[in-house]
């Protein structure tokens, strides 16, 4: 079995996490849930596969999100997944990288 890694969300990935939960369940309540479920199940994925996603931008990688049109945006640090932003796939790819 492959060591588990700790994934930790920095704080634009927790406020971007936040507005694109809002959104959605503004728009119906099982979707919003359906949304964080998504996002659950690719941390839990990163957990124990975090080097499957190539290296796009310096170190950092990005998961796609099922169903969803979104990335996590991450880099592998020792023994933790850490995820910098939650990102929209249709907004503008230069603020991917940004704070």
């Amino acid at each position: 079995m492959k060591p588990k890694r700790k994934v930790k969300f920095e704080k634009d990935a927790r406020l971007d996490l936040a507005d694109a939960y809002d959104w959605y369940a503004a728009k119906n309540h099982f979707l919003g849930e359906r949304f964080l479920d998504s996002i659950s199940e690719t941390t839990h994925f990163l957990e124990q596969n975090p080097l499957i996603f190539q290296k796009v931008y310096k170190n950092f990688r990005q998961a796609p999100i099922k169903i969803f049109p979104y990335i996590l945006v991450y880099k592998i640090e020792e023994n933790e997944v850490i995820i910098y932003r939650v990102f929209h796939t249709k907004r503008n790819p230069v603020k991917k990288y940004k704070k």
